[in-house]
């Protein structure tokens, strides 16, 4: 079988253990830090208020509101003026760490460049891309990936459709010569396939995959190389 040209890269869960969540005191410390507690807390309560509300809103429309929306909205209910939300957040998602990339997937990803195998990453998240790149710098990984699909930067997640076309157009390729690879069925095989896409499955022993799927199971991303020589041609 004519193997596809790219691999779409799901992030957390797939390649790295996903970061911690930005909750509003970690947030108030940092953007509020020479403020009296009582500031604080009351921007720290806002910010988890909006964040709640984002985070459904966004779940039922696949939409992604900026984080910087939030940041700014936070601030003016507590009488706070933030006067360059971009930069606040990059500055929070700096100090609050990334996912650690997996040393494992990191090389494999870097065997299967050497096969042949363009890369893109393609993943839901709140991280602006300049953070996201530096996490892959730090993995060593940068080098080895052409494109950066982020919801950060889109405005949509997925499993919306404008996401899934972002990654073809990014590939800059036809749908079925990219093979999507996530841990999460929905957005990473079910998504993709509407939309013309191979796909493989990142399962663990938590998540069972619908028993009519007939896309392909693996328990982590060190059995690809593996799996792509014997269903493609090298």
């Amino acid at each position: 079988m004519k193997r596809p040209r790219y691999l779409a890269w799901d992030f957390g869960g797939t390649i790295a253990r996903p970061g911690p969540e930005p909750t509003g005191p970690m947030v108030a410390d940092i953007l509020w830090s020479s403020s009296p507690a009582t500031v604080r807390a009351q921007y720290a309560a806002a910010f988890d208020s909006i964040r709640t509300y984002v985070r459904e809103s966004d779940r039922i429309s696949h939409q992604q509101t900026p984080f910087s929306t939030m940041l700014a909205e936070a601030a003016q209910r507590t009488g706070l003026v933030l006067a360059e939300p971009a930069r606040a957040v990059e500055r929070i998602f700096t100090e609050i760490p990334d996912g650690a990339i997996d040393p494992r997937a990191a090389q494999t990803i870097r065997d299967l460049y050497r096969r042949g195998w363009s890369n893109l990453l393609a993943c839901n998240t709140q991280r602006p891309e300049a953070v996201r790149l530096r996490t892959l710098e730090r993995a060593g990984l940068a080098a080895y990936f052409t494109q950066l699909v982020l919801s950060s930067s889109l405005g949509v997640r997925k499993p919306h459709p404008a996401f899934y076309r972002a990654v073809v157009t990014a590939a800059d390729t036809k749908p079925h010569e990219i093979l999507f690879v996530g841990d999460t069925y929905d957005k990473d095989v079910r998504g993709p396939r509407r939309h013309g896409m191979s796909t493989v499955l990142i399962s663990s022993p938590s998540m069972t995959p619908p028993a009519d799927t007939t896309t392909t199971v693996v328990a982590h991303v060190t059995e690809l190389p593996a799996l792509l020589e014997r269903d493609y041609e090298f």
